[in-house]
């Protein structure tokens, strides 16, 4: 009887420590879906209070500090300028202007976490948005997110992170000299009336005469080319007036033409224009009534020239390719 009452007890002891257990496992059930519960509940209110960031109509000025280096970039006109020196390229800064102009945010990130999102004072991007003096726009710009369409920011005094609509930082990560106007001049090839190339102690000169076409000498040439020579009423040639004002072929002198119609600078190293020495080649053309030289000075690097121009007040660089093209020597025209 006795044996029988103890395995009783053991059986009733056993039975109260699952059931003690189940409501131990049953308590950290509720407590687990009561937290999540309040975490969700938590991220969907701050993703509700995201900023509804209102699209800005004008911009005339925006500052950009990183690293306690400022660009400011200003609007004159419908032109840019960096720190009121130098012409910006308007295709750049356009798409900054676009950026901060049409700034949204996507999702509600963080209200810490800085360092992750390289958002401290050290890392970030500080931009300053202004129109007639008066601030528009204040942002901190972090690292970019994983999928390089977004960035993480900060809005002026507000401590949450954010992502943003656009990957900011690709666009604000720069410097002067990448935003720099790189186009020297540009114009078209046919416009040129006059082209003149001085290369290794020789000159060579040639001028472009509009003339009536030439009748075809084969009668029993196309009718396509016949039909157009009769629409072209003139014809554009090259002479050469070193060689007696000879006639040359146009793909001889079009490759020349159009390197020096269209002359974009790969820098603007710091180096005074007026203290240029050591001239290798100058090329001089005429547009009307006006003339432009560039002068092609020493290499500068590896795999560049310093050149400068009468359409730039500063000295600039070509790539070694670009340059080459116009090393021309007399038995090159032909």
């Amino acid at each position: 009887m006795e044996k029988k009452a103890g395995k009783k007890k053991e059986n009733y002891e056993g039975v109260c420590s699952i059931m003690k257990n189940k409501r131990i496992v049953v308590s950290f059930v509720i407590i687990a879906v009561l937290l999540l519960y309040l975490v969700l509940s938590n991220t969907a209110s701050k993703n509700d209070s995201i900023p509804d960031i209102t699209k800005l109509d004008k911009i005339d000025e925006i500052l950009i500090t990183k690293d306690n280096i400022t660009i400011n970039l200003k609007k004159k006109d419908k032109d840019w300028y960096i720190n009121d020196q130098y012409l910006a390229d308007g295709v750049k800064v356009n798409k900054l202007e676009t950026g901060v102009r049409n700034l949204e945010m996507v999702s509600y990130i963080s209200n810490d976490h800085y360092i992750r999102y390289d958002l401290t004072p050290e890392k970030s991007i500080h931009v300053l948005v202004k129109n007639e003096g008066q601030v528009e726009r204040e942002i901190l710009i972090g690292k970019a997110s994983t999928t390089d369409r977004n960035a993480y920011v900060r809005i002026a005094d507000d401590e949450a992170v954010y992502l943003a609509n656009s990957n900011l930082n690709s666009d604000f990560t720069t410097t002067i000299g990448e935003l720099r106007e790189k186009e020297i001049h540009k114009f078209a090839s046919d416009v040129l009336t006059w082209l003149q190339v001085s290369y290794k102690g020789k000159t060579m000169t040639f001028e472009k005469r509009m003339e009536a076409p030439e009748e075809p000498k084969d009668e029993n040439k196309e009718a396509e080319t016949n039909e157009e020579q009769k629409e072209k009423k003139t014809v554009e040639n090259w002479y050469y007036a070193e060689r007696g004002n000879a006639r040359i072929n146009k793909e001889v002198i079009d490759p020349v033409l159009s390197a020096f119609s269209t002359v974009r600078a790969a820098e603007f190293p710091e180096v005074e224009k007026k203290n240029l020495k050591g001239l290798i080649c100058m090329i001089k053309g005429k547009i009307d009534d006006k003339e432009v030289t560039m002068k092609i000075h020493n290499k500068f690097g590896k795999e560049a020239y310093i050149c400068s121009s009468t359409e730039s007040d500063y000295a600039f660089t070509l790539e070694d390719w670009s340059v080459k093209r116009f090393f021309k020597e007399p038995k090159d025209f032909k």
